[in-house]
């Protein structure tokens, strides 16, 4: 009597784990299964839609570089109470482009098309506030220049 006592006292207690290996085999594969829909729904985007045909370009963008450091003619960037961005280059612009590129979201990019004076003003009230990458891309005595700078709004 006492054996076949003992006997359903252990099968009782096999049972117990095989109920808790069970569950948690099937925790862990609802686990993963959501990890796996997680990563199908999530956007990922290459800093730029023409990533790989930039660059192919980028040997222009390093001589651009290159102009600008040797011939000291980083602008300057300045931010007026968050709602106009004021741009200082040394000398006069024949042509360019300053694009507030926010590397969170693409569609917060914003193009501003650079006039002939030294002293460029833009309007920045309608951005949405966070880190934005300036990029400059101008021309002056026939030369082409480019730089970067942080902007924070």
């Amino acid at each position: 009597m006492a054996l076949q006592k003992n006997q359903q006292h252990i099968n009782l207690h096999i049972m117990y784990w095989k109920k808790w290996i069970i569950a948690s085999f099937v925790l862990f594969a609802v686990f993963i299964i959501s990890l796996v829909i997680i990563c199908i729904r999530e956007d990922i985007n290459l800093v730029s839609a023409s990533y790989y045909k930039d660059e192919l370009a980028y040997g222009q963008q390093m001589q651009r570089m290159q102009n600008t450091q040797s011939m000291h003619m980083q602008p300057v960037v300045k931010m007026n109470n968050r709602t106009q961005m004021e741009i200082i280059f040394k000398d006069q612009v024949m042509h360019g482009s300053a694009t507030m590129f926010c590397p969170a979201n693409e569609a917060r990019d914003k193009t501003f098309q650079l006039s002939t004076d030294s002293i460029q003003r833009f309007d920045v009230s309608q951005l949405p506030a966070g880190m934005y990458k300036l990029k400059i891309t101008w021309t002056a005595h026939g030369t082409e220049f480019y730089s970067e700078d942080i902007v924070i709004l």
